[in-house]
């Protein structure tokens, strides 16, 4: 050990009185609360608006159906579906996967989301019954959504494939993607500039969505496309009717009318509230290698990391074992973490995961490692024996 840390320990290990190793640990545990918790908006307003362009999302938003859409008859068909949206969105997004439409059946994972990454559309499919059963299937376009620009998008999925349509013209196929397994019916509620979860929130505008329980051809695509352009929303005669019809520029106040007369209406809450808020989400499902994650990850263990490091001091100075101030540091570490953890569920800022509880816990022990080596050591003389822990 260098001279110099050798004397910084030696003025830091002189703090012998419990009351100001106390406070510190106040000061620590305070201090990771706030940072866990801020901004502390449990009453989060929900960012949607009506405005002349239909339905605007100003920043994190949701809304939704009341009720999943059911079917009803003849309008669907095993296997198929049919989504258009008239959107502008105002910006490139530089981070994570905002959904612009969600079709949630109650589970953890969505089973089907429209998203926009960059200015790129994303579309993703998910046919395993549980979260973790490997990742969904994705099928993009690039550049389909350029900040600031109306567009016209037609996803028509079928049992041997799926056509993506902008401005009612053929851009992009693919036969081994579809939205729905070859004998369901899709059953869902509808969610609208976020996911169901409340964690992916798109900004800019909706003027118009449809959704089809069957599949529109060619000329079906265009003509639709055709009116909306021309400003009017009625389908060519020839068209299947659609599950559920919504034009945003027409309304306004709380819900958003069907216009289809099935009921499948849509709501506007004045609070920002998901429809299923992820509590504890396993590491599995949360995992991705990227450098967002990572500086998650270190972040997580390093706030920590004085939290052990303190406590281990304070209890050690209080006169007890080292075994004992292992594991009560540890047991209170787990403790606070799992409780910041079940308190950001409620916070649409933040996210609930186990994983964090993991990453603080290590940090703890981190501490504790650090408090072995540096204090508990040097207490015993400069010159005393290395023990392992």
């Amino acid at each position: 050990m260098q001279p110099a840390m050798k004397n910084a320990l030696s003025l830091m290990i002189n703090i012998r009185s419990t009351r100001v190793l106390g406070q510190i640990c106040l000061l620590v545990t305070t201090s990771i609360v706030i940072a866990g918790l801020w901004p502390f908006n449990f009453f989060a307003r929900n960012q949607v608006s009506w405005s002349s362009e239909g339905l605007s999302f100003n920043g994190r938003g949701i809304v939704y159906t009341r009720d999943p859409l059911r079917p009803t008859g003849g309008r669907s068909e095993k296997g198929e579906l049919t989504v258009e949206l008239a959107l502008r969105p105002d910006r490139i997004f530089s981070r994570g996967v905002p959904a612009i439409l969600t079709f949630d059946d109650g589970q953890p994972c969505e089973r089907l989301m429209i998203g926009q990454w960059k200015s790129h559309l994303v579309i993703r499919s998910r046919k395993a019954e549980v979260c973790g059963s490997g990742r969904p299937a994705e099928l993009g376009l690039q550049n389909a959504l350029p900040a600031n620009k109306h567009q016209f998008l037609t996803i028509v999925s079928r049992r041997n494939g799926t056509s993506i349509y902008l401005n009612g013209e053929l851009k992009k196929s693919n036969k081994d993607f579809s939205l729905l397994k070859p004998e369901e019916v899709f059953s869902g509620r509808l969610v609208l500039g976020n996911s169901a979860s409340g964690g992916q929130p798109w900004t800019g505008s909706l003027s118009m969505l449809m959704v089809y329980g069957r599949t529109l051809d060619p000329a079906q695509v265009r003509a639709h496309y055709d009116a909306w352009r021309s400003g009017r929303f009625a389908t060519s005669t020839d068209s299947p009717a659609p599950m559920s019809a919504y034009l945003f520029t027409a309304t306004g106040g709380a819900n958003g009318n069907d216009l289809t007369g099935s009921g499948n209406h849509i709501v506007i809450e004045k609070r920002f509230l998901p429809l299923n808020r992820k509590r504890l989400s396993v590491p599995w499902v949360d995992f991705r290698p990227t450098r967002s994650y990572l500086k998650d990850v270190f972040i997580n263990v390093a706030g920590f990391v004085p939290f052990g490091f303190f406590f281990a001091w304070y209890l050690s100075e209080r006169g007890r074992s080292r075994l004992l101030t292992i594991v009560a540091i540890t047991v209170l570490g787990i403790f606070i973490s799992l409780g910041i953890e079940l308190l950001q569920t409620h916070l649409p800022s933040r996210t609930s995961q186990f994983i964090d509880v993991i990453n603080n816990t290590a940090g703890a022990v981190i501490g504790i490692f650090l408090w072995n080596r540096y204090v508990f050591r040097f207490r015993g003389g400069m010159n005393a024996p290395k023990k392992s822990i």
